[in-house]
């Protein structure tokens, strides 16, 4: 689920749209074609990714302030330092990455995106369909002036191996100063803020269920993705997490100006208890927002890796 790390089974794809806002609607042959016009972009990265490579694939779309939650690494901001860590690491210059988008969603102001789905990686070296597993991905992208899309924040789930090298030329890193929980993404980090106390009052399976969209997806560390508030609820229920301490909040929040899709990144610590007492896992998070018709905010898809 939210802060794991993944492997998981391809499924037949899903096509979710945003819910169009009363006072700027786009229409729906507009928005039909914008929510294809991303997932074309995202599906444009991956074969560049399989062309020539992670980092000089994400340096012709991150935008500048891009933010990448790569597994065991801390959140890296800034489009520069993702490149300089991507080609950082030794293992995916050796690895075929490919990923296939099962979820398009779109703004109804058409400036802000988000998709999901699943990431086939194989070493390069090896055939076989033993060598081959599968992960996770959810990013986020923004609509620029002419049109195209250029990518915002990126999480993995099973892509690396938490064998994280970080270059000494690395710049130190530093999410934007802002408050979360001011400009177009305060209510969706006010939605995290109450998502992560009413999983400290009531346990996480309870709060992941209340908090989900009707559509709501979940990335799992292990195993497949789940859909839909009971079935989130009830596989948490049957894992470590019900009896864990969940602690997350936010550190950055974006939304579109029509505030009906927003995006949130965190940092959490779970506490899972054992034979020896608590052991803490650190991790970080990407959580996607959407409001819904009742003017309620809720989550439609999250998923983390370990920091």
């Amino acid at each position: 689920m939210r802060r794991a790390i993944a492997a998981a089974a391809v499924f037949s794809a899903f096509s979710i749209a945003s819910q169009a806002h009363a006072q700027s609607p786009i229409p729906p042959s507009s928005a039909k074609a914008l929510r294809e016009s991303l997932l074309k972009a995202d599906r444009a990265l991956s074969a560049a990714v399989v062309r020539k490579g992670m980092g000089a694939a994400f340096g012709d779309v991150v935008s500048p302030d891009a933010i990448f939650l790569y597994d065991g690494a801390p959140i890296i901001a800034g489009g520069a330092n993702i490149v300089a860590l991507l080609n950082a690491q030794p293992t995916l210059a050796g690895t075929r990455i490919e990923w296939f988008p099962l979820v398009g969603a779109v703004s109804s102001d058409g400036s802000l995106g988000s998709t999901w789905g699943v990431v086939s990686v194989r070493p390069v070296a090896s055939q076989a369909e033993s060598a081959m597993h599968f992960g996770k991905y959810i990013s986020t992208w923004r609509r620029t002036a002419s049109g195209a899309w250029q990518l915002a924040s990126y999480v993995e789930m099973g892509v690396s191996d938490q064998k994280v090298v970080i270059p000494a030329s690395l710049a130190q890193t530093s999410l934007p100063t802002r408050n979360p929980q001011s400009g177009n993404g305060a209510p969706f980090a006010k939605a995290d803020i109450q998502f992560a106390r009413m999983a400290g009052a009531n346990g996480a399976p309870a709060a992941f269920g209340a908090f989900a969209a009707p559509d709501a997806m979940t990335l799992p560390g292990t195993g497949e993705i789940v859909v839909g508030p009971t079935a989130i609820n009830l596989r948490m229920l049957e894992s470590p997490a019900a009896k864990a301490k969940w602690e997350w909040h936010p550190v950055y929040s974006e939304g579109s100006a029509t505030g009906d899709l927003g995006f949130t990144i965190g940092e959490a610590t779970i506490a899972i208890p054992g034979p020896s007492g608590l052991t803490d896992y650190k991790s970080k998070y990407l959580t996607i927002w959407r409001r819904q018709p009742d003017g309620s905010i809720r989550y439609i898809v999250d998923g983390g890796n370990g920091r």
